[in-house]
């Protein structure tokens, strides 16, 4: 199971379809950053790289389609 959403990019996109494409990484990143100010007890560093990671991989889908 993956807890990002690929972003399907395909040539000659309008920037409708583009902002479309973006939208739910958009809220998943809204959503991981959300709980991180609710985490009450330390996580261990494999769940922060994990954490990071999430992030760093929706970041790099949503600037692919920006682009």
């Amino acid at each position: 199971m993956s807890s990002t959403i690929q972003i399907q990019l395909r040539p000659n996109m309008t920037a409708e379809q583009k902002l479309e494409q973006i939208q739910y990484p958009v809220e998943t990143l809204k959503y991981a950053l959300s709980a991180f100010t609710k985490i009450s007890e330390g996580l261990t560093p494999n769940e922060h790289t994990a954490l990071f990671n999430l992030l760093h991989h929706q970041i790099c889908e949503i600037d692919q389609v920006l682009k």
